[in-house]
């Protein structure tokens, strides 16, 4: 969703930064092997969370409008992925097929209602972060590719921790065309990972890794170089 403020609202940047701390104690989960429905769990207390706080600020009018409720269908379904590990290759595919193609509606809704908001916004990319996340977690744990297959779903938390800690003159990145094509690329990308094609998933994914931590790279140069 667009961007509607010039600033960010304090208690969205607050409330990323607890989130990305939240997730990536659940990517640490997965490293020592404890059940996914961990993720799931954390993350609907943390989504759950960001709803109370932002319910004044779903929408311009404080309705909640369609577009969030697309986004929250794709955070239940993606949620639904985390906490049901058992639900065999072509559920999950197409689960995954359905949340992926669902992303972008939200947006062009918000759009064509005049509803766009900076919650929106967030809501949004925090869910698209999210998913990234559970299908590295899947990858992980059904194709044994090892912890690197991780980093493609740590980079949002990372970054958000970045901004925290380094504290640059501009603390959002503004959306490109380039970072958005990066993003559906790498989701497709794992996506089509979780097929039984064993020859073709570790390359693919480090193809996908590569282009994130090229875009989260041109992300850093833009938050640096726009403020200069």
């Amino acid at each position: 969703m667009n961007q509607t403020t010039r600033h960010t609202l304090p208690w969205l940047i607050r409330w990323s930064e607890w989130h990305a701390a939240l997730m990536l104690v659940v990517g640490g989960f997965a490293l020592a092997s404890l059940p996914q429905a961990w993720a799931a769990a954390g993350a609907a207390l943390s989504f759950a969370g960001l709803l109370v706080l932002g319910r004044r600020a779903w929408t311009p009018d404080g309705r909640f409008g369609a577009a969030n409720a697309v986004t929250l269908l794709r955070c239940l379904a993606t949620l639904m992925l985390a906490a049901m590990p058992a639900l065999g290759v072509a559920v999950t595919v197409g689960l995954a097929l359905v949340i992926l193609l669902l992303d972008g509606l939200d947006g062009w809704l918000a759009r064509r209602a005049g509803t766009c908001s900076e919650f929106g916004e967030y809501f949004d990319k925090e869910v698209d972060a999210f998913f990234m996340l559970v299908l590295c977690l899947i990858l992980y744990r059904d194709q044994h590719l090892g912890a690197w297959v991780l980093l493609p779903g740590g980079l949002r938390y990372l970054f958000v921790w970045f901004l925290k800690i380094a504290q640059p003159p501009r603390r959002k990145e503004t959306a490109t065309r380039y970072g958005k094509f990066v993003g559906v690329f790498s989701l497709g990308v794992l996506m089509f990972c979780l097929l039984p094609l064993p020859h073709y998933c570790a390359p693919l994914a480090a193809a996908a890794t590569l282009a994130l931590l090229c875009s989260f790279a041109l992300s850093l140069r833009q938050i640096y170089a726009g403020s200069a």
